[in-house]
């Protein structure tokens, strides 16, 4: 059976198909390019029916059916829990599709009265189903002047949400993320060209011309990233072993937009762990990323494995460590610069490092990995960045900052403070200020020394953080142990960022706060929950976050005119 319909959805058939209409419950809406909506009957109840809805592609070689999923209310009693994802079209029959307006309406009737329940409008695009508008009304609401309670659209409206905030503090909201985008938000990414993506676990959303324009993967699949080409590259979940790309431009003319590309492949301890990590491009156009086990870069068609022993690290001791790469591209030097750290438990013991390879040396087949020498050759390397001079600087543990320069051949360390009652510990977000000075967010320990944390057993790493920015070639704390809250720890990690004025920008718990003349401004800008922020090419500050319990929504930072 093409559309791999579930059992209940056959016994439904066989049933119907011996009715007078013999149509076996299947309605086929022809949608062009011998492209079909095909709704399938399954199951039929006093007033209600279950549907599952397919799009069928007979233009392709062979002919392919998707199952389509549409967002629902997570609880049909509550409206404010938001919505979830679902393959079943329930509702009280008939479920309504006008192949004119290419519009879906369902109604989740509570009674068999149908005056109460959820009332929902979806309009077909790409072979999917977008939301409209949900209506609910409960069965002991009260019934307005003039209005039928039989009447389900005109029940009150609660997507999209009538109370919108637009504006909190300097922030304004552009518009909410899709919500029949799933998964958890994992990365805010700002495109070349000026567009906005934003990465969960299980798929892309693209902003384009102030519109969402969402791709979505099957539930099998898992995403990890898109390259600068446009390539969504994900891992089959059940065959962890190989590795896909799907390529919009192939499909264009006329091919398969799904390509295998495991050549030199190796299975992954933990797939789960590269959902929506993103990957990350060289100028070469090869494709790199990292697993707990290596580095990993694709040209050519093949994959390369770069190990701990091929990166000219040395060799882990203890097998129970966990192994976290850091990488990054310094476009200006076509390098790709890989931090390696060994966590136990609860904090670092150690690392690899860094070391850093030529990357048109890489595409043209003669390559080494240096670094070997180097002063940051060992030690936990959690963060690197780049600056337009040339200076790559690299933080590791013990609280160490390094700043190199392999035009000049230079290596410089720059000690953190070492705060009273504590001890320097390691870093966790850098970043380049505009003026090419690091701003560099460490956590600290407490306890005995941190050279001795991997012997005793009651040190606390991580318990404190400081934020230093480095000026006139020494560290200057804007945030230290008096401006410590709990919220410190509350949402991600992310670096301090800089909007189109140069100003400095940090989310402590999530929550943004400026930082001016080096101080961290006593107060938020504005009460929002930040899930992760970027800036664009033009200077501007964009957040996905929410704002109390409404849904995530992206926000950018208004200029002011003044």
């Amino acid at each position: 059976m093409l559309l791999g319909w579930p059992d209940e959805c056959e016994e439904a058939f066989q049933r119907f198909t011996q009715g007078a209409e013999n149509s076996g419950g299947i309605t086929v809406y022809p949608l062009g390019d011998e492209q079909y909506l095909v709704v399938v009957l399954c199951n039929l109840g006093p007033y209600w029916e279950e549907d599952r809805a397919y799009w069928l592609n007979n233009h392709a070689s062979p002919p392919a059916a998707q199952l389509l999923t549409m967002p629902v209310l997570s609880d049909g009693d509550a409206p404010e829990r938001g919505l979830t994802e679902t393959d079943v079209l329930y509702g009280a029959f008939p479920i309504n599709y006008d192949p004119n307006t290419q519009t879906l309406t369902s109604l989740h009737a509570h009674r068999g009265l149908r005056d109460c329940g959820v009332f929902y409008k979806y309009h077909l695009q790409d072979a999917r189903f977008v939301l409209d508008e949900v209506r609910y009304r409960g069965c002991d609401d009260p019934i307005e002047d003039d209005k039928s309670p039989l009447n389900a659209d005109e029940w009150p409206l609660v997507y999209p949400s009538t109370a919108a905030v637009d504006h909190i503090g300097p922030f304004y909201k552009v518009i909410p993320v899709p919500h029949d985008l799933q998964g958890q938000i994992m990365r805010l990414e700002a495109v070349s060209n000026g567009d906005l993506r934003l990465l969960t676990t299980d798929g892309f959303a693209l902003l384009h011309d102030g519109a969402w324009q969402p791709y979505f993967l099957a539930p099998e699949q898992r995403f990890m990233g898109v390259d600068k080409t446009g390539r969504l590259w994900f891992l089959p979940e059940e065959a962890p072993y190989t590795i896909f790309y799907w390529d919009s431009a192939l499909a264009d003319y006329g091919g398969s937009a799904f390509v295998r590309a495991d050549a030199g492949w190796l299975p992954v301890d933990d797939p789960a762990a590269l959902e929506g990590q993103g990957v990350l491009t060289d100028d070469q156009g090869q494709v790199w990323l990292v697993t707990e086990q290596d580095v990993r870069v694709y040209a050519d068609g093949r994959w390369t494995i770069f190990t701990r022993d091929t990166l000219g690290m040395r060799t882990v001791s203890d097998p129970d460590l966990r192994l976290d790469f850091t990488l990054t591209f310094a476009a200006g030097q076509q390098r790709i610069w890989v931090g390696e750290c060994d966590w136990g438990e609860l904090w670092p013991k150690g690392g690899g490092g860094v070391r850093w390879l030529n990357t048109a040396e890489f595409a043209a087949g003669e390559f080494s990995w240096a670094g070997a020498q180097a002063s940051t050759s060992q030690g936990c390397v959690m963060t690197i960045a780049a600056d337009a001079e040339g200076n790559v600087w690299i933080g590791s543990d013990y609280g160490m900052a390094a700043r190199i320069n392999l035009a000049k051949k230079s290596w410089q360390q720059f000690p953190l403070p070492s705060p009273a009652d504590y001890q320097r510990g390691y870093p966790v977000a850098l970043s380049i200020g505009p003026d090419g000075a690091p701003w560099l967010l460490s956590a600290l320990c407490t306890g005995v020394s941190c050279e001795l944390r991997g012997l005793c057993g009651d040190v606390s790493c991580d318990a404190m953080r400081a934020l230093y920015h480095f000026q006139d070639g020494t560290w200057v704390e804007v945030m230290g142990l008096q401006d410590y809250a709990e919220k410190l720890y509350q949402g991600p990690t992310l670096p301090v960022l800089f909007d189109a004025a140069g100003t400095p920008w940090f989310f402590l718990g999530g929550t943004p706060f400026r930082i001016a003349d080096n101080h961290l401004e006593p107060s938020p800008v504005a009460g929002l929950n930040v899930l992760d922020a970027t800036v664009d090419a033009a200077g501007q500050l964009w957040l996905v976050a929410q704002a109390g319990d409404n849904p995530p929504a992206l926000w950018v930072l208004e200029v002011s005119t003044d």
